[in-house]
């Protein structure tokens, strides 16, 4: 309720009916404190060594300031050897711009992450965050999100025909091998260069990335 605006003294004259026994506002600015306390505790924790993978992300949601838009919340998400995910870091930013990308990768190695670990940093087409990782990561094999690669597939494909450009796009990164990958990728470009020129351009574009994994 705070979050959505409520002062600590609108907090305090419904405590009662909320929590089912009066706390005053100074009690309840206590608590607040508190939890940014173990927010910015949590933001600045040590990061575990076996960190393998980096998946790079933002989400945007809707901020109140003169009026209403859609600013990022930018996420870093880690993956361990045996698999388990973890979130690292999240910072809010008035764009996904290389400034504000670095700012998270900095972090993260201030924290501790270590990069010669990093086997794989995963992206989606985003150029600040693109060149962020180029700045901060170089070291490390990039690879594009074949999920956002699909979707802007389907954007772009006619409705008549979403029920198999689709599947044929997404059939290039589940090939058993880079080489059949390569083989399906060349196949779909030239199947719809003419015919689809802005559909097999999704496809050509940063393909090496696409197939690193």
């Amino acid at each position: 309720l705070w979050l959505r605006g409520l002062s600590t003294r609108d907090l305090a004259a419904t405590a009662e009916e909320l929590a089912g026994r009066a706390y005053s506002h100074t009690t309840i600015s206590t608590w607040l404190k508190d939890v940014t306390d173990d927010v910015l505790r949590w933001l600045n924790r040590p990061i575990r060594s076996d960190i393998r993978y980096l998946v790079l992300d933002g989400i945007y949601v809707p901020v109140v300031r003169e009026n209403s838009k859609r600013e990022p919340i930018l996420v870093a998400l880690g993956i361990t050897h045996d698999g388990h995910k973890e979130i690292l870091d999240v910072l809010h930013a008035p764009s996904e711009s290389t400034d504000a990308w670095g700012t998270v990768l900095s972090r993260l190695k201030l924290r501790g992450l270590d990069t010669s670990q990093l086997q794989l940093v995963i992206t989606d087409g985003d150029e600040g965050m693109i060149g962020a990782v180029r700045q901060h990561l170089g070291s490390v094999r990039r690879q594009r999100c074949t999920v956002h690669k699909v979707r802007n597939v389907v954007g772009r494909t006619p409705r008549d025909l979403k029920r198999t450009i689709p599947g044929e796009a997404a059939a290039i990164y589940k090939a058993p091998s880079r080489a059949e990958a390569e083989r399906r990728a060349a196949e779909f470009i030239a199947k719809y260069e003419v015919s689809h020129p802005k559909i097999a351009a999704v496809v050509a574009d940063d393909l090496d990335a696409c197939l690193a994994f």
